[in-house]
């Protein structure tokens, strides 16, 4: 949920900038029938400017139905529909906005220069709008592997059924395992977690999110029986870009649960966003903190 409305904030300050523009060049099409030159326009200006006031009124029906939507599912506990469905009207309304201004600049353009020039120009800058709008962020999407994207989910596997395990690469003398949660809760950025053992120490390495949804994860991880025999624990967070207040609370009672059996326990340092939240709640201070994973904790 923390997650969701992150999001749905995210896009809120970027519709914010949308609906600007949308309102904009909707209030200057309203008028441009009324100004005394719209009588001398002949039938092909007028079916331009019918067309283009249908986009602005669809860019603005798309760009302003995700508030609507929302009040009237106000406190309906479906934030996440929300997100996903304004996200998609968003894509609709620019796609929506793009046709209304290259229309516009044909109306212009061909009330100034003629049909031909006016035709050309709109064709031209229509080129920029879809390469930058759609068609780069498509292929940027396309051409990055699914560790880039944040880890693409596995197969839906039904209810109840507990994540694959999956062999990582290990070293000679050493075993190691991964677990990857369930895509099932839809989250965006994916926990992983890496189990790396030598004889002294059991190193789990953490990528992702650490949060409400994806602690079960990283709980499980930690209940493994060959994580537990190890003489020191060490959580590598180094890669870990968000932890919430449950992810941090499974960090504590990993510190606590390892005290308890008297294993030794340590954490790296972590990323800025991580190491700010330790330091914040003084975590930091009650635990080994050591450089590198493999630094002797001597």
């Amino acid at each position: 949920m923390q997650r969701v409305d992150r999001n749905l904030e995210e896009m809120t300050g970027e519709l914010r900038v949308v609906v600007t523009g949308v309102q904009v060049l909707f209030a200057f099409l309203l008028i441009v029938p009324f100004n005394a030159g719209f009588v001398g326009v002949g039938p092909f200006e007028r079916g331009v400017y019918f067309a283009t006031l249908l986009c602005s009124v669809f860019a603005a029906l798309c760009t302003l139905a995700p508030a609507a939507y929302h009040r009237l599912l106000f406190r309906a506990d479906d934030k996440r529909h929300v997100v996903f469905l304004a996200n998609g009207l968003s894509i609709a309304g620019l796609a929506f906005l793009a046709l209304a201004m290259c229309g516009s600049l044909l109306l212009v353009t061909t009330k100034i220069f003629g049909a031909t020039t006016g035709i050309v120009t709109a064709g031209l800058a229509a080129l920029p709008f879809a390469g930058l709008w759609f068609v780069a962020p498509l292929l940027r999407r396309a051409t990055r592997g699914p560790e880039a994207r944040g880890r693409e989910a596995p197969p839906a596997r039904a209810p109840g059924t507990p994540p694959p395990v999956e062999p990582a690469p290990a070293e000679p003398g050493q075993w190691g395992k991964a677990l990857r949660y369930d895509a099932s809760v839809g989250a965006q950025e994916h926990l992983r977690v890496d189990a790396r053992r030598t004889d002294e120490r059991v190193v789990l390495h953490l990528t992702g999110e650490l949060d409400l949804a994806s602690s079960p994860v990283f709980e499980r991880a930690l209940e493994d029986a060959d994580v537990a025999s190890a003489p020191l624990l060490v959580l590598d967070l180094d890669e870990l870009k968000f932890v919430d207040s449950t992810g941090l609370r499974v960090i504590l009672l990993a510190h606590e649960s390892s005290r308890a059996r008297g294993q030794e326990f340590a954490i790296t340092p972590g990323s800025p966003q991580v190491q700010r939240l330790l330091s914040i709640t003084s975590v930091a201070e009650h635990m080994r903190v050591l450089s590198t994973p493999d630094e002797p904790a001597a």
